[in-house]
């Protein structure tokens, strides 16, 4: 009979005495996700935990659950037959306070999405559906006693536990829980992650405008406006909404016909909310297949290239796990900061040891693109199980001609068709280099659990990037 629970820290250390097993079910289930591997999401708790009571912005370099947030406790949820384990997630509750001055506290996963972008149950296959719903009894029963809300969120759409989780979260709900699923989407409106596909429609604006000389030079003044805007600026929701204004003004000035409403309908298109891509790619049992299916254009670039890199003296070098060094992670911390600086996503100044302390994990791998004793770009990933999942990377931005942050790429790609992996994944995000190496991509879904009068606003409890509603 399966037995579920929440283990919680103690100072015999329960939690972390069950790492050893947890990383034994990981292999035994085949699972191949990174958040599996247990010591990560847990380095994760450690670097940004607010035990002290410092906000997780303040230790993350931003902030993603309502306005603030503060990561107070972790967690390990269990299900065992007898003495074995048959089922973990390690989890953390994290207080948020949301617009209007309500707070929240809840239950997820112990990681956030940027540095762990699929989440998931671990989940012995032999007895799934039976564990998935004590594992979720377990959990809400763990949340009620608690007032949390239970948020299970970012797992991949063809994860094995969806139908289970949905079953059982319908049968909650059908009980009195608040709750239900929903897909991951991004939100729309004029923020860093629109601006490019925004100004794309522009220049087709512009272009379609003709003899309209008045309306086109004021989109093209309006897309150099937005190209002076930086993430930061965007990021203030009054500096959108103005902008969104000035965009909807211009764009009923354009003349009437049947192309320009198009044009202009694009334009609007471009900052709707959508759902959030995954990129990934199948790999083919050979290398020859892998570049056979490559367009003959793209075939073309990478042989350019590659002669241009190989003719300046560069080479590519590969570090498995075993021989990382401590100076070779820090030169691909550098190399990234050099090129996204404040821009980035996950690397700053508070969360370089956070960075430090995953490359010892045993899965971390660094490929570098070098001239001559010189490291101009790098490249990380964690490989596990059949998947390679790319991680970040960055390159020096003064020597963009030679390409080499997408020829390392296009180098890790052939590189684990070779050591027999069956898929790469580009991460979170929607970066348009990606689509260069695939059309393909899944989505995330993320299930919702409170008890009735208790289901927060899920728009402020996710007021950044992510935009959740429950599906109907």
């Amino acid at each position: 009979m399966i037995k579920a629970q929440v283990l919680e820290d103690t100072s015999e250390g329960r939690i972390d005495a069950r790492t050893e097993e947890v990383l034994a079910l990981a292999y035994e289930a085949g699972s191949n996700l990174s958040f599996h591997q247990v010591p990560f999401p847990w380095a994760w708790w450690k670097h940004f935990q607010g035990l002290d009571g410092v906000d997780f912005g303040a230790r993350r370099g931003r902030n993603f659950l309502g306005l603030r947030s503060r990561v107070a406790e972790r967690v390990l949820l269990i299900a065992e037959d007898g003495n074995k384990l048959m089922g973990a997630a390690p989890m953390a509750i994290t207080e948020a306070s949301i617009k209007g001055g309500g707070s929240v506290k809840l239950i997820g996963f112990s990681a956030d999405s940027v540095v762990v972008f699929y989440q998931d149950l671990l989940v012995h296959p032999s007895r799934r559906e039976e564990i998935v719903k004590a594992m979720l009894d377990a959990l809400s029963e763990y949340a009620e006693a608690r007032g949390l809300l239970i948020f299970l969120g970012h797992i991949p759409e063809d994860s094995p536990n969806i139908a289970a989780l949905t079953a059982n979260v319908n049968g909650k709900t059908a009980q009195g829980w608040q709750g239900g699923m929903a897909v991951n989407r991004f939100r729309g409106g004029i923020y860093p992650w629109t601006l490019s596909r925004l100004d794309k429609a522009l220049e087709a604006l512009e272009a379609g405008l003709g003899n309209a000389e008045e309306t086109r030079a004021e989109v093209g003044a309006l897309r150099e406006k937005l190209g002076k805007q930086g993430p930061t600026l965007l990021n203030f929701r009054a500096t959108g909404i103005a902008l969104e204004r000035e965009l909807e003004t211009l764009l009923q000035k354009c003349p009437i016909g049947p192309e320009l409403t198009a044009l202009c309908g694009a334009a609007r298109a471009a900052i709707e909310p959508g759902v959030i891509r995954y990129p990934y790619l199948t790999l083919p049992p050979t290398v020859e297949e892998y570049l056979a299916g490559l367009s003959s254009s793209r075939r073309y670039y990478f042989r350019r290239y590659q002669g241009k890199f190989e003719k300046a003296g560069g080479t590519i070098e590969e570090l498995p796990p075993e021989k990382l060094t401590e100076r070779d992670v820090e030169d691909y911390l550098a190399l990234h900061r050099d090129r996204w600086g404040g821009d980035s996503v996950a690397v700053n100044d508070t969360t370089l040891d956070f960075h430090r302390d995953i490359a010892r994990l045993g899965v971390f791998r660094l490929f570098f693109a070098r001239l001559g004793d010189r490291r101009i770009a790098a490249h990380a990933c964690f490989d596990v199980g059949d998947r390679r999942e790319y991680f970040f990377s960055g390159r020096d931005p003064e020597l963009e001609e030679l390409r080499a942050g997408k020829l390392l790429v296009h180098h890790t790609v052939i590189d684990a068709i070779s050591k027999g992996f069956r898929t790469y994944d580009f991460g979170y995000g929607g970066d348009e280099y990606k689509s260069e190496f695939t059309k393909t991509f899944r989505t995330a879904r993320s299930f919702f659990l409170a008890r009735p009068g208790c289901m927060p606003d899920l728009g402020a409890l996710f007021p950044k990037y992510e935009y959740l509603t429950l599906d109907a």
